[in-house]
C-alpha cells in the first residue's frame, strides 16, 4: 500500500492490492487486443488511403469496396495460434477484476482517497459487472452463445456471440463470408447486417 500527492491538486491518493489487481486486469486486455490485432491481417496503406480520399480530386476516392477488392487479405486469419494466448489473456484479465472487486469491497478503511473504488451510488453496477464477467468465462471456456440483450428491448439488436468459437478456430471474416456485400460505402439492400445472423 503506497500513497502518493496528485500533482494537479495535491491530493493524497492511496494505492492497495486491490487498485493493483485491477490494473493488471486492465494490461491483461490491453496484451489480448495486441494478440487478436496479429491474428488478423490488417495490412493496409492506411497513408496512400488518407491522402486520396483527403486531397483535392473527389475522383480517385477510394470506398470501402474498393478497399475490399484491392486486399482480398484483409481482415483473414493470418496467425491462429495467437487466438489461444488473447483467450488465456482475458480469463487472466476478468480474475483479476473480480478478485480487485472482492479485495475492494472488503476493505475496512476510508475509500475517499483510494485509486479505484466502490462507492455506495456502484451498489446497483456491481452485480451487473459481475454476472457480465461471469456470462463471458461461461462462453469462453464451455461454449454457448453470449448474449447481451439490447438496452431499448428491440431483440433484434442483442448482441449475440460464441466466443469459444471467436477464441479457438476464429473468424476469418474474408474466408467465411462474413463480411456484408458492399457497394461504394454502403452496404447492399441499405441493411447493415452479416450474411450470418448467427455471428
Amino acid at each position: 500500500r503506497i500513497t502518493w500527492i496528485r500533482p494537479d491538486d495535491n491530493t493524497p491518493v492511496e494505492n492497495d492490492y486491490g487498485d493493483a489487481q485491477f490494473i493488471l486486469g486492465v494490461l491483461k486486455l490491453d496484451q489480448a487486443q495486441v494478440a487478436i490485432n496479429e491474428v488478423y491481417n490488417l495490412e493496409i496503406d492506411v497513408e496512400r488511403l488518407a491522402e486520396t480520399n483527403t486531397d483535392d480530386f473527389p475522383g480517385n476516392d477510394q470506398t470501402v469496396e474498393s478497399v475490399l477488392n484491392e486486399n482480398p487479405q484483409l481482415l483473414s486469419i493470418k496467425d491462429r495460434s495467437r487466438l489461444t494466448k488473447s483467450r488465456e489473456l482475458i480469463l487472466g484479465a476478468i480474475a483479476n477484476v473480480e478478485n480487485a472487486l472482492r479485495v475492494i469491497e472488503s476493505e475496512s478503511d476510508s475509500q475517499d482517497d483510494d485509486f479505484i473504488r466502490v462507492s455506495s451510488f456502484d451498489a446497483n453496477v456491481i452485480p451487473r459487472t459481475r454476472s457480465y464477467l461471469t456470462r463471458v468465462k461461461q462462453s469462453l471456456t464451455g461454449g454457448g452463445f453470449f448474449t447481451e440483450a439490447d438496452p431499448d428491448g428491440n431483440k433484434s439488436k442483442d448482441l449475440i456471440l460464441d466466443l469459444q468459437a471467436f477464441f479457438t478456430v476464429g473468424v476469418d471474416f474474408r474466408k467465411d463470408n462474413l463480411l456484408p456485400a458492399v457497394i461504394g460505402n454502403e452496404f447492399e439492400g441499405g441493411e447493415p447486417c452479416l450474411p450470418d445472423p448467427t455471428f
